[in-house]
């Protein structure tokens, strides 16, 4: 955004280049791995820990707002429609960090590449040369399609573990792929609450 005023309209770019939904098309955990952990000093006393870790790898990320991640939604009916992505955008780098804000993992020893995620994703450019077009067919459902940015992630959740009782849960995305362009899928509405990639 702009000097006082760029200053402002370029938090409001960025804020709005970050917009995302996160999707599943199921829900259910599954156990990955453990691992054993120690927390405490030799002078205040160690403690032994044992993580049990979950994942659900349904999940996407779909990011949306501006023209840079979206193409907007655009209702089919009986014909085909051809949706485009015509502006520039770059994506940085993404992480377990990144994906879940402020949320403190320290108490959990988070091991890299989590429940097999990538610990840290390439950041991603498309320019205006890599303008694409997607045509949705005129047999395809009825509905409301988009043209979007999106990033696979694992939902993890880690269980901390004092003797045999769970003392503690975390739960946290962390990304499973590299970010790419897909065609999202609402049979109901304009909405990305509750898309599925088509």
């Amino acid at each position: 955004m702009k000097q006082v005023k760029r200053i402002l309209i370029s938090l409001l770019v960025a804020i709005s280049f970050m917009a995302f939904t996160a999707e599943p098309s199921s829900a259910a955990y599954k156990f990955y791995n453990e691992y054993k952990f120690t927390t405490g000093t030799i002078k205040d006393g160690k403690t032994n820990h044992t993580a049990k870790v979950y994942r659900d790898s349904s999940w996407f990320r779909v990011y949306h707002g501006t023209l840079a991640t979206s193409s907007g939604f655009e209702y089919k009916n009986n014909t085909k429609i051809v949706l485009s992505q015509t502006k520039s955008f770059t994506l940085g780098a993404q992480t377990k960090g990144t994906l879940n804000g402020s949320l403190n993992f320290t108490p959990f020893n988070i091991p890299t590449k989590v429940g097999g995620s990538i610990e840290k994703t390439a950041s991603a450019s498309w320019g205006i040369a890599n303008t694409t077009t997607r045509t949705i067919d005129a047999k395809a459902p009825k509905g409301y399609y988009s043209y979007n940015v999106c990033l696979n992630t694992h939902k993890v959740k880690v269980d901390r573990y004092t003797g045999s009782k769970i003392d503690r849960t975390i739960t946290f995305f962390a990304p499973r792929s590299e970010a790419y362009r897909s065609i999202v899928y609402n049979k109901n509405n304009a909405n990305y609450s509750g898309v599925s990639r088509f």
